[in-house]
This record gives C-alpha cells, sequence and structure tokens, in this order.
C-alpha cells in the first residue's frame, strides 16, 4: 500500500460528507448529543460509515464532531471524553475493516474535531488555557485510539483555531484542506488508504 503522505502529495482524496446531516435525516432530532450515538447506538453510525465507504469516500470522519468537555457537559456526558471518542474511532475503523474484507479496499479514519461550543476570552469566560486543555483531552483520546489523522473543521476564528495544542500530536505534520476553516493533522506513521460535498486534502 502506498505511503499516506505521498497518496496526499499526488492525488485528490475522497472523504465522506456530513454526519450530523445524515443522522437529521433519518430522524434523530438536533436535541439529541449526536456523538452519544457512538455508545447508545452504534450500528446506526457504521452503517453511516458504510454507506459513505460505497459511495467511493477514502477517509471516514469519526462521529466526534462536539465530542469535546464543553459541548459534553450540555448532556451531562463531560465525564465520557475519551469513552465517546474512542468509540467513535473504533466504529470508523470497523466500517473501514469491513471494506477491506470484503472489497479489498483502504480508507483512513480521521478524528473529527469541531469547535468548543463556548466563547472565548475576552468575549466569553472560558480562558485560553481551558480551551487547550479541551482540545488536548480530545486529541489524546482519537489518537489514543488509532486515527489516521486529525480532522479540525469549523472553527469560527482562527485565535480559536491557535488553541489547537501541539501535545500530545507535536510531531505531526499539519496539511490544510480546502473546506472552509478546516485542518487535517497527519502522523508519521499512517500505513493506511466521499460522497459530494466532501473537501478535498492537499499535502
Amino acid at each position: 500500500m502506498p505511503k499516506f503522505s505521498d497518496i496526499f502529495a499526488s492525488r485528490t482524496v475522497l472523504a465522506d460528507g456530513a454526519m450530523g446531516t445524515v443522522l437529521y435525516a433519518r430522524g434523530i432530532t438536533i436535541n439529541r448529543c449526536y456523538d452519544e450515538l457512538n455508545l447508545t447506538d452504534p450500528r446506526l453510525i457504521l452503517s453511516i460509515h458504510e454507506e459513505y465507504l460505497q459511495a467511493g469516500a477514502e477517509i471516514l470522519e469519526t462521529n466526534t464532531f462536539g465530542a469535546n468537555r464543553f459541548r459534553l457537559a450540555r448532556h451531562s456526558l463531560a465525564g465520557k471524553v475519551a469513552e465517546i471518542n474512542a468509540a467513535g474511532v473504533q466504529l470508523a475503523r470497523q466500517a473501514a475493516d469491513h471494506l477491506k474484507e470484503k472489497q479489498a479496499g483502504d480508507a483512513w479514519v480521521g478524528g473529527s474535531i469541531g469547535p468548543l461550543g463556548v466563547r472565548l476570552e475576552p468575549l466569553g469566560k472560558t480562558g485560553l488555557d481551558e480551551a487547550r486543555e479541551a482540545f488536548s483531552e480530545q486529541i489524546a483520546a482519537l489518537a489514543a485510539a488509532g486515527a489516521d489523522l486529525l480532522i479540525i473543521e469549523t472553527m469560527p476564528s482562527s485565535p480559536r483555531t491557535k488553541q489547537r495544542p501541539t501535545s500530545p500530536c507535536s510531531s505531526w505534520s499539519r496539511s490544510t484542506t480546502t473546506a472552509t476553516a478546516s485542518t487535517a493533522l497527519l502522523p508519521p506513521r499512517l500505513p493506511r488508504s466521499s460522497p459530494s460535498g466532501a473537501p478535498t486534502l492537499s499535502a
């Protein structure tokens, strides 16, 4: 299998589409915690991953867009950051492994990281150190669970993006996506190889 970095340098890589949009279309109301579905309805999340793969996706984003302590706290789930993120990676990996077994295809798992959902200083009450800690906690969970890359997306401002910690992924190289305000962090290892509207990544 070609190296991950070589593929990104030589061609367009197709990522999957939005997870939340599909969940809403399937009747999951917006007052639910979509990230918690990794634990409460894993079959639903797995089925969506598999459908994206059948549509041609080469990168599966984990269902962890809002799986940081601040957003999860709205649903009394702040203590399950690691569990929810790990489950998100495992479900995407399971779908990718099924593809490899049945069709000899390859797909990568991208750990999805969205905004914290709170205002940072000086406009809000959340300090920059708190923001770094929250991002670090989520990134550590995604990395420990085996995500091939991290996809940081939909950040409303550059100061917020700057709170991405350099640890525990300080050795990772960075590659920006063509999607607005999205960044992919690519680890140096990665021995692994979407529907319309998906972002394309370039090294």
